[in-house]
């Protein structure tokens, strides 16, 4: 069967014509109509009998701009007038304004048609302004929309209220954060991982006059080197093979005006510190393909764990690039130098994950806070969430505390006549709750997961990996929550 080509039909302009979803109109040198398509007889009324060959000025109530463009041969673009045809009845006159029809209020374009120099008609589209109106409105609508959404993805949720603790140390850092939030200056976060830095990198753009703009994040490592760059300046349409079509925005365009938090910044590539240099002193960078300079005014607030001094002195990490972020240095101190914050936040972990109405025993707080936390205050939330789920015990005690934390203890952190009761459930089986729990909390999308693994102190991979090895367990336990076996 041979395939049909538009290209070489012989009709193919009379089919563009009538199918343009525009309304078009034609007048020859007189100003008769010569053609009409279905969308003009559609807006205004007619037929084609009712209007092919008259007089422009016999059916048009408002004067037109086709006769000027016939004179002059200027095409007229934007005409914005009311649009009003007229039938001629017998015996009525035309100028009966009770005979009017279909008024609109149009955006108009008229172009002379010319052969051999000479205009012998004129062309004309219309668009009825109150379609056009309709058409921008769902266009701001949708931007509205995706403004919203992006404004709910990049956003800093936490406060300094939101900063549990109330030994010497942390109202410390606290009060140096607090007076640097006002200032423009770039913030080094410092501190072990699990001490709490992306709260206080939202905490510290919620209090500056930023607070109202995007607070974007990029976890450094978490992707590879060339999707960094991407991620940061994004790229023009074309600038790659496989990139998406009509390009991508980079975070650093998204936090215009905002914050930008760089976590694990220790973990940067050398290229991209040189190029993440450049964006500080110059506040322009280039998309990936681009040709333009983009302008961005961003507050960088970065976070290591890393001995940053150290990596460079070993030429693996730019000092330039170092002295630009740690403007204000703020080091968040480990859960081990501010014990006596450990109750206040233990039994706030117990509030928030089973309510009111449980608490801990004395020498389980006393245990709690003689152990070490190597993992920080990540590892005492998911501690104590884990103990809710292991037990429906009113009382917290040393037996439903996890193995780990009596097996790290030192002799000398010990408490020294302390015996506890093998965990009736393995630390397998301990996972599997815990992610049960964690995804019907949170739900099973890719935030929710990537939010998990962050709470667990795991990577990403990694729960992915347990999702899949009890994906058994994991189902039975959200579905039912009973355990099998």
């Amino acid at each position: 069967m041979e395939t049909y080509s538009l290209r070489d039909d012989p009709d193919i302009y009379r089919l563009i014509f009538e199918n343009q979803l525009d309304a078009v109109s034609v007048l020859d040198q007189n100003l008769n109509y010569a053609a009409v398509n279905p969308s003009f007889l559609q807006m205004t009324g007619f037929s084609e009998q009712e209007i092919l060959g008259r007089n422009l000025n016999d059916l048009k109530g408002d004067d037109s701009q086709a006769p000027a463009v016939l004179k002059t041969k200027i095409p007229v673009d934007g005409v914005g007038r009311s649009f009003m045809l007229r039938k001629r009845q017998p015996g009525v006159s035309s100028d009966d304004p009770s005979i009017t029809i279909n008024k609109h209020y149009t955006y108009t374009a008229i172009a002379p048609i010319l052969k051999d120099g000479e205009a012998v008609g004129t062309v004309a589209s219309f668009k009825i302004l109150e379609n056009v109106r309709r058409s921008i409105e769902e266009y701001d609508r949708s931007l509205r929309q995706m403004k919203n959404q992006l404004s709910s993805l990049h956003s800093a949720h936490r406060g300094f209220r939101d900063i549990i603790g109330e030994s010497d140390e942390i109202r410390k850092t606290i009060a140096l954060a607090q007076k640097i939030a006002s200032s423009a200056a770039n913030v080094l976060l410092l501190g072990e991982s699990g001490t709490g830095k992306e709260i206080f990198a939202q905490a510290v753009h919620n209090a500056s006059g930023r607070a109202r703009q995007p607070f974007v994040t990029l976890n450094c490592p978490a992707l590879p080197e060339t999707l960094v760059e991407s991620e940061l300046f994004g790229y023009e349409d074309g600038a790659f093979s496989g990139a998406a079509k009509g390009g991508k925005t980079g975070l650093f365009s998204i936090a215009d005006s905002g914050t930008m938090f760089l976590d694990e910044i220790g973990d940067l590539a050398p290229s991209l510190q040189a190029k993440l240099l450049r964006v500080l002193e110059d506040g322009r960078f280039m998309q990936i393909g681009g040709r333009k300079p983009i302008s961005s005014n961003v507050r960088i607030i970065s976070a290591t764990n890393q001995d940053i001094e150290d990596k460079i002195q070993k030429r693996l990490f730019r000092g330039d690039l170092f002295y630009r972020l740690c403007v204000v240095p703020i080091e968040i101190p480990p859960l081990r130098r501010r014990k006596e914050d450990i109750p206040i936040l233990a039994r706030y972990f117990l509030t928030v994950f089973s309510g009111t109405g449980r608490h801990f025993s004395g020498d389980c707080l006393a245990h709690l806070q003689d152990y070490p936390w190597p993992g920080n205050v990540r590892e005492l939330r998911n501690t104590i969430q884990a103990m809710v789920h292991i037990t429906d015990s009113v009382e917290l005690r040393p037996e439903h505390l996890p193995e780990r934390l009596f097996s790290e203890l030192s002799a000398d952190s010990a408490p020294p006549v302390l015996r506890v009761p093998e965990p009736s459930l393995s630390m397998s089986a301990l996972q599997r709750r815990i992610i049960a729990a964690k995804l019907k909390e949170y739900g099973d999308g890719g935030q929710a997961k990537k939010r998990i693994a962050e709470e667990m102190g795991i990577s990403l991979s990694t729960l992915y990996n347990k999702i899949r090895r009890y994906k058994t367990e994991v189902q039975n336990i959200a579905e039912t929550g009973t355990e099998r076996g």
